[in-house]
């Protein structure tokens, strides 16, 4: 079994049973190595079932050879979490004048990691963890509207969506609980614009394949948007929500879900670098 198997079959049993693999369980920017740097797409997916099932808080994780650096230790029964990485390996192939040529190609490899929880000097070290800031949600989504000429109506009736011809957010009233999820989901949809990230074609609304894999790139990009600023999620109707996308991601490739997570953290990269022109977040896998 492939380690893409391993991981997505880990998701989508975590799926059946009701969890929200894109669903942080805190919020808390998101989950990063003990050195600050942070894991991205289908590695969320993984550390949030972890965090889920074991009932961590924090949102730090270190791999074998980070704890022993450090001379702590890990608690007995303490479990690892799978991590897939990309490693460049070079290929020789033969082009169609018969030279060969040397090419690099992406191979996916994995390591485990261990969250912070899992050692048993947690007590004496979590302090240093603790109480991270984080920028607000309104000046991230505000800023990108500004700088990215997104226009922002607001209805007083109907559902809000994204119109990528008028390149247009419209938000219909939705409880306040609600608005940075929704306005976020949207946003994310805005990113896949032709002058943006062009993800949106002339074909878009025509095809129900490419609209729904479109809807769950902005569902998840939503939720990472979210606890990038501290925002927690609310889902209602979990149950049919994720019956839904659990049978839909069961009839395509095993790719589909890897290929959603790459594609929503790099509409999020995308929101970030037109709201305030940063790159701090430097990204490991």
């Amino acid at each position: 079994m492939s380690v893409y198997d391993i991981i997505l079959d880990k998701i989508l049993k975590a799926m059946d049973k009701g969890i929200v693999p894109w669903k942080s369980p805190y919020t808390a920017r998101g989950h990063r190595n003990i050195d600050g740097r942070y894991y991205h797409g289908i590695n969320v997916f993984s550390l949030n079932i972890a965090c889920w099932i074991y009932n961590y808080k924090t949102p730090i994780w270190l791999t074998w050879k980070q704890i022993y650096q450090r001379g702590w230790h890990l608690k007995k029964g303490a479990k690892g979490v799978r991590i897939i990485f990309f490693k460049e390996v070079e290929k020789e192939i033969i082009d169609e004048n018969g030279n060969i040529e040397t090419e690099l190609i992406p191979v996916p490899r994995y390591y485990h990691v261990f969250n912070l929880e899992c050692l048993k000097e947690y007590d004496s070290i979590k302090s240093q963890f603790e109480n991270e800031p984080v920028p607000p949600m309104d000046n991230l989504l505000n800023n990108y509207i500004k700088n990215s000429g997104v226009s922002l109506i607001h209805a007083s009736y109907g559902v809000s969506f994204y119109e990528p011809k008028r390149d247009r957010i419209v938000m219909a009233p939705v409880k306040k609980s609600m608005y940075y999820q929704v306005l976020s989901h949207e946003i994310v949809h805005s990113t896949g614009h032709k002058s943006r990230l062009n993800r949106l074609d002339d074909s878009f609304f025509e095809s129900k394949q490419k609209y729904s894999f479109e809807e769950l790139i902005a569902e998840i990009g939503s939720a990472f948007l979210l606890v990038k600023t501290g925002k927690t999620i609310d889902y209602e109707n979990t149950a049919s929500y994720l019956a839904g996308w659990a049978e839909w991601l069961k009839g395509q490739k095993k790719t589909a879900l890897f290929r959603a997570a790459k594609k929503a953290q790099e509409a999020v990269e995308y929101v970030e670098k037109v709201a305030f022109s940063k790159g701090k977040n430097k990204k490991i896998a």
